[in-house]
């Protein structure tokens, strides 16, 4: 995906319907109109609907991997090359022993599979592997710049160590970029929730090296004031060059600035 990402709820929700239509998004331009909250209603209408599809195959791999240890069902799974079919099997299998085969699965198939499954579904998986695991299939969907589906994962149920994990995963720019699709504010607040100071200050430094403002201002208005002060007080050590492109970028695109990164008196736009 390129540097400046879509926005809005229409344009996040297309993106996430053409994932799971396996089509580009441009193929879908005709939904443009159609409210946000439809396009989620249909593209979980779809989900559902390929889930029914498969119901049969599914049921014979759900009975098969009933009686195979986790470790011969992931090996299977690895001889597969196929991170579909591991999906299919993950689907088929209860969270925890899903979970169970997982940890037994390389990180580059577990990151293929995260991208194969439907969010919830891939959050149940996902979710079940130990911290470390899952931040390094975080960090492997990061280097992908899988922005769409790390998005996704930080909107689903995730207990509070889980959730960790996942940030922690997650580069400075991926949490730009992934973090500019989530429309939702209470998931975006929970995302930013968990972010130390450091991370801040990672954020503020990603976007002055990609121009990434929107992203940022995007990002950072989710903070509350104590945490959206510091990411003022980062801003303020921008250079003047990087603080007035910035400035440019938010006054160009009518950006909401909450926390006033870039006020356009402490800038001198």
């Amino acid at each position: 995906m390129s540097t400046r990402v879509m926005t809005g709820s229409v344009e996040v929700e297309k993106l996430a319907l053409a994932r799971v239509l396996r089509v580009d998004p441009t193929e879908i331009d005709y939904l443009d109109q159609v409210p946000a909250i439809d396009l989620r209603d249909l593209r979980l209408e779809v989900i559902a609907l390929i889930t029914r599809a498969n119901s049969a195959g599914l049921q014979r791999i759900a009975t098969i991997s009933a009686i195979i240890p986790p470790a011969i069902a992931a090996r299977i799974a690895v001889r597969s090359g196929s991170s579909l079919f591991a999906a299919r099997m993950a689907v088929a299998m209860d969270a925890s022993r899903a979970a169970e085969v997982g940890r037994r699965l390389p990180v580059t198939m577990l990151a293929d599979i995260a991208m194969d499954l439907d969010p919830a579904t891939g959050a149940v998986l996902i979710g079940g592997l130990p911290d470390k695991l899952l931040a390094d299939v975080v960090a492997e969907l990061s280097a992908r710049e899988k922005w769409l589906t790390l998005a996704e994962f930080a909107e689903q149920k995730f207990s509070e160590r889980q959730f960790d994990a996942v940030v922690e995963g997650l580069s400075p720019t991926a949490l730009l970029r992934s973090g500019y699709l989530i429309y939702q504010q209470d998931q975006l607040r929970r995302l930013v929730g968990r972010m130390p100071r450091a991370t801040i200050d990672a954020l503020v430094g990603a976007a002055a090296t990609g121009d990434a403002w929107a992203e940022l201002l995007h990002v950072v208005q989710a903070l509350d004031e104590d945490a959206g002060a510091y990411a003022r007080a980062a801003a303020a050590t921008l250079t003047p060059q990087a603080r007035a492109r910035a400035a440019a970028a938010k006054a160009a695109e009518e950006l909401p600035d909450r926390h006033g990164l870039f006020d356009e008196k402490e800038s001198g736009a």
